[in-house]
């Protein structure tokens, strides 16, 4: 073989020698990684929720170190209530700005529910009942100290309640800043059937 064409015979081998390389390497699957084990949760056990580095996030309606305690739990019971009108354009006389109300109220279970209970005795209804939600008042966004209920009718009380809300203590023994207003029918000085608007503030101290 001649010395040029030997050259180029060498030449064209090496470079398909490089291409086959190359190919080789980028059909040919990486080895996978051994999954990482976080050694701080191997005795950590969340019950409703997920360790990380030794701590646990609990799930949506879950609190406590292992994520045991559900967050409705610190409403539950009764409570005494003081109840104050912020606003009103009440014009028979029978409520007016500054005027409060004593009385107790039940909070209870809303089934196996972690994000809802139940309020029984807003207004010193005691037959009547609201729904609340765990979550800021504003956006219901998931809150587990704050709740809010929605617009919702009170029968015996011939009321309607909306745009409510309030906070509970981390210590679970002091609810505040719960505000709704109520809606009803009235009449005013002239006679007159008008819908009589109350915007009310309660603050609530749990009963031993």
């Amino acid at each position: 073989m001649k010395p040029r064409l030997f050259s180029r015979f060498i030449a064209a081998t090496l470079t398909i020698l490089a291409f086959a390389s190359v190919l080789y390497t980028s059909c040919t699957k990486p080895e996978p990684e051994e999954p990482t084990v976080d050694t701080q949760c191997i005795d950590v056990n969340c019950n409703n929720g997920n360790c990380f580095r030794g701590q646990c996030a609990c799930n949506i309606g879950w609190e406590g170190f292992y994520c045991d305690i559900k967050s409705v739990q610190k409403y539950l019971g009764q409570w005494s209530a003081v109840e104050t009108v912020l606003i009103s354009n009440d014009t028979t006389n029978t409520s007016h700005v500054g005027d409060t109300n004593h009385y107790t109220f039940h909070i209870f279970p809303d089934g196996n529910s972690v994000t809802s209970f139940r309020l029984a005795g807003l207004m010193e209804y005691p037959g009547d009942t609201v729904k609340c939600y765990l979550g800021n008042p504003v956006d219901h966004f998931y809150e587990a100290n704050r709740f809010y209920f929605e617009g919702t009718s009170l029968p015996n009380a011939n009321v309607y309640l909306h745009r409510a809300g309030g906070s509970i203590t981390t210590s679970g023994s002091v609810i505040d800043s719960l505000k709704y207003e109520r809606w009803y029918d009235g009449v005013n000085q002239f006679g007159d059937t008008i819908v009589l608007k109350e915007t009310v503030s309660v603050a609530a101290q749990k009963a031993p």
